[in-house]
């Protein structure tokens, strides 16, 4: 059951997630920047997800993940301005509700696996002449836009 305000929320955890789904995406990003804008595509691709749009926030808790993504939105978002101009790009991705053991447990109400959901980014990715736009894209798994 997902914690909710009012809750003994645990903030070492938060920020635990925080910084694996944000803050690492960035150690990444930077350490491999140069490579990826020597590259054909110059494309930057993180793994968001819906829980990151503020825009379609429905859930009351998972504090650390939504907040998480959302923060990872706000890097994508900052990497592909200071890349666009040069003509790369960052697409953030939402893989799907895939069947996982991110809760501990393998989710049986996922809709994919995991095997359809990294076919959906890869054909999206690199199947897909997706424009370099203003502002980078925020997709799922089978290139649908999604809101911020």
């Amino acid at each position: 059951m997902a914690k909710v305000l009012g809750d003994e929320l645990d903030y070492n955890e938060i920020l635990h997630v925080i910084n694996v789904n944000a803050v690492g995406t960035l150690r990444v990003t930077n350490a491999l920047c140069s490579l990826v804008m020597n590259s054909k595509l110059k494309t930057i691709v993180n793994i968001s997800s819906e829980a990151g749009s503020i825009k379609d926030c429905f859930r009351e808790g998972w504090f650390g993940y939504c907040m998480s993504k959302s923060t990872n939105n706000m890097q994508s978002a900052l990497v592909h301005n200071n890349i666009r101009e040069k003509g790369g790009r960052v697409i953030a991705m939402h893989p799907g509700h895939v069947a996982t053991y991110m809760r501990g447990h393998l989710d049986t109400t996922a809709k994919i696996n995991p095997t359809e959901s990294a076919k959906g980014i890869l054909h999206v990715v690199l199947d897909t002449e997706l424009p370099v736009e203003e502002r980078p894209l925020f997709l799922n798994y089978l290139g649908e836009r999604l809101p911020w």
